[in-house]
């Protein structure tokens, strides 16, 4: 929560990370939303983040839909040796983070 309090605190002043804040009030905020280039890196970022998150949701739907094709061509060869091969890495990660 301190960290959360910080940030909060030293948007509303002017800091140079070495120095004790000076509160500035709103002329930060002020200097964000009058500025062009803020402007245009938020609409790069939106840009940038629709392009990622519709490039990820299709590829792992496609790899769903070929997956569960070759599960479902190959049911009597091997199928459970097909769920443990893809569904390991999901796992490992898992146990990785814990």
């Amino acid at each position: 929560m301190q960290p959360i309090i910080t940030m909060i605190y030293t948007s509303f002043a002017k800091w140079d990370g070495f120095n004790a804040p000076q509160f500035i009030g709103f002329k930060n905020y002020m200097r964000i939303f009058t500025n062009s280039a803020a402007a245009e890196s938020v609409k790069n970022l939106l840009w940038w983040s629709l392009i990622a998150m519709t490039i990820h949701v299709a590829f792992g739907v496609l790899v769903a839909f070929v997956l569960y094709q070759i599960a479902g061509a190959m049911a009597s060869v091997g199928t459970k040796f097909h769920y443990v091969f893809f569904y390991i890495f999901f796992f490992l990660k898992k146990v990785a983070v814990f």
